[in-house]
């Protein structure tokens, strides 16, 4: 009986409001993947309840399952729906998980952190793992197409059952149920690939150790096939313990010997065929309507009663072999409450049964006790132009700038911390933020800019190299450049310095061996201080000392220095009342009261007294 509730009835317990009498209703179950309800009704009183919203109740191989009413499409004739589980109402009914973290915990750590109002998940995978569900909803978290999904993260194998979510290492269980192929039934459809399948291994082990002789390990099944299909297959954790090359890691096997290192690997060649490298993939897609017409239909007898993800011993006739198949989907008749079709395979659409059985490839680079990866046991080069990081925050939205993100968040390791990569640059962190809900980003390189606390670097030039700063020697260079602001320091070597302002008392400027533009062709030094001991001029080889005060100027050197004064400014801004010029043991000075003259060798030429004379030895050495 398929009943119907109208929407907004959620007394599921009792009748729903009328029963349908649909011509088809088929419910198909497929392994991580789609539950769906398919319904075709005819047009009369009862279809049209068949709307949007209404909640419909189907018999099933797992008893009364509720499916809710997505897409209805009314002809002339009938009403086509489909419906999807009722569980999938837990989009709207809990709330958006903004952020919730699980660290090492298990799927049913994450479903009882985010599922609520009425909604319950169920699982049985004890694998610890860490998975951040931000900014999705719950069915997104649970099954969504991202890193940070439970399916993703944990695996497993999903059953929709009403308001609950169970989430198994495995759907279904082996029972015994047998089946015999290889007639020409139009019932079954069969196709069968060989291009995997490794009949005979040569086992290689770290640093290329291999069997002597080229020995190989042979499958039980190879002389069912007309030749053999050889395989190397690589144990980089089988070691020699005198390779002066190896390193030992968790999971490595160390041989003493070559013989136990032989030994090894012959065990490890011999559990590839325990795990059905020997075998081709096979898919069968039953019709169970037509094999029942059958007189030959006593052979499939058992597949009545499987459901999903159940084991098959499947024997070919054929190929002589036997294999071991599992329930892929079924496709349910709900008015005849039977299986109508389903298909058997070797493979589930689930992403970590199938790397399960890699172990010669997955063990080695996956510490499985700390769901990491062995960085010393990852070598080689991804090509980016044939491999994508995929990164998406949730579905129907933009991508996030962090394409990439890399993240220790065990506080008590050596490399605890965080890089992420995205279009807008890199960001590297080694703290969490207060709130501890992100990291506290620190170095970030974007197109525009570099932040960190230090670069250590060799040289920073400008594009053309007209600027430039080398960091190991302490070269700064500029070509045509022009400083603004205040320079500080103590001395500034080298290059052409064109002094075009006034220079103050009291401040202090070094330039040594340069071209000083006082005039054409001028060479030398410039030194002024605060006071005379510092203070000097040199010009083509010859020192003038110089003297600075807040009154006065006064330069003093060689004879043949030649220096007109006109105006000196000091750092007060008023204008000086006294200009003193001396040359060797002579001088000259200016100020208010006039014009004294010294000379200790005597003066020649006319003078008009105003105040005083000096006279040393009878000559004329002072006028005023």
């Amino acid at each position: 009986m398929i009943q119907l509730y109208k929407q907004g009835n959620e007394n599921f317990d009792m009748n729903g409001d009328v029963v349908l009498e649909p011509t088809s209703c088929t419910a198909h179950f497929e392994i991580n993947s789609e539950w769906t309800v398919e319904l075709i009704h005819p047009i009369n009183e009862r279809s049209d309840f068949i709307q949007a919203g209404a909640v419909i109740k189907i018999p099933s191989p797992y008893g009364d399952l509720l499916y809710e009413i997505k897409k209805s499409n009314k002809a002339d004739y009938d009403v086509q729906a489909t419906a999807y589980p009722y569980f999938m109402k837990a989009k709207g009914r809990c709330p958006m998980i903004w952020d919730t973290r699980v660290v090492n915990g298990t799927p049913q750590t994450a479903l009882d952190a985010f599922l609520s109002n009425g909604f319950e998940g169920d699982s049985d995978i004890m694998d610890l793992k860490t998975c951040y569900f931000e900014n999705m909803n719950v069915i997104e978290a649970i099954n969504g197409d991202t890193d940070n999904s439970i399916r993703n993260r944990w695996g497993g194998e999903l059953a929709w059952i009403n308001n609950k979510v169970l989430i198994k290492k495995r759907l279904g269980s082996d029972n015994g149920a047998r089946a015999e192929f290889g007639y020409n039934l139009s019932g079954i459809e069969e196709d069968i690939d060989f291009s995997e399948v490794v009949t005979r291994i040569y086992p290689k082990a770290y640093d290329g150790y291999m069997l002597p002789d080229h020995e190989a390990i042979n499958s039980s099944l190879i002389n069912k096939y007309p030749e053999p299909y050889p395989k190397i297959y690589e144990y980089s954790n089988i070691k020699l313990r005198t390779d002066e090359n190896m390193s030992e890691s968790d999971g490595d096997i160390i041989c003493d010997t070559l013989d136990e290192l032989y030994a090894a690997l012959r065990e490890s060649a011999a559990k590839e065929f325990e795990n059905g490298v020997d075998l081709p993939k096979i898919t069968y897609t039953v019709s169970m309507v037509d094999l029942s017409r059958l007189d030959e239909y006593k052979e499939f007898e058992d597949l009545v009663k499987v459901q999903l993800g159940d084991t098959v011993h499947v024997k070919h006739r054929k190929l002589g072999i036997e294999t071991t198949q599992r329930v892929v989907s079924i496709d349910y008749d709900c008015i005849l409450e039977k299986i109508d079709s389903m298909t058997l395979g070797t493979d589930t659409t689930g992403f970590f049964d199938s790397v399960g059985t890699v172990t010669s490839s997955f063990d080695k680079v996956v510490d499985t006790k700390t769901n990491t990866l062995i960085a010393d046991k990852i070598q080689g080069i991804i090509n980016a132009a044939n491999a994508s990081f995929k990164a998406q925050k949730n579905v129907a939205q933009k991508q996030d700038i962090r394409a990439m993100l890399f993240e220790d968040t065990d506080p008590d390791s050596d490399t605890f911390g965080a890089l992420c990569l995205g279009t807008q640059g890199l960001q590297i962190a080694k703290e969490r933020n207060e709130t501890d809900t992100d990291w506290d980003w620190g170095t970030a390189i974007t197109f525009e800019s570099v932040i960190a606390d230090y670069i250590i670097t060799g040289i920073l030039s400008d594009k053309s190299g007209n600027f430039y700063l080398n960091m190991d020697s302490g070269d700064l260079v500029m070509k045509n450049g022009t400083f603004s602001g205040e320079i500080n320091g103590s001395n500034i070597n080298g290059g052409n310095i064109d002094i075009q302002s006034v220079l103050k008392v009291g401040e202090k400027i070094i330039l040594s061996n340069n071209l000083i533009n006082y005039g054409e062709g001028s060479r030398g030094e410039i030194t002024v201080g605060k006071d005379e001991s510092n203070a000097k001029i040199t010009m083509n080889d010859i020192d003038y000392d110089v003297g600075l005060s807040e009154s006065e100027v006064r330069i003093s050197g060689g004879d043949d220095c030649f220096i007109r004064v006109n105006e000196v400014i000091p750092s007060s801004g008023n204008k000086v009342n006294e200009i003193h010029l001396s040359a060797g043991e002579n001088s000259l000075g200016i100020d208010s009261y006039g014009i004294r003259v010294n000379g200790n060798r005597g003066l020649t030429g006319t003078y008009t007294v105003n105040n005083s004379i000096s006279l040393q030895e009878g000559l004329v050495t002072g006028v005023s």
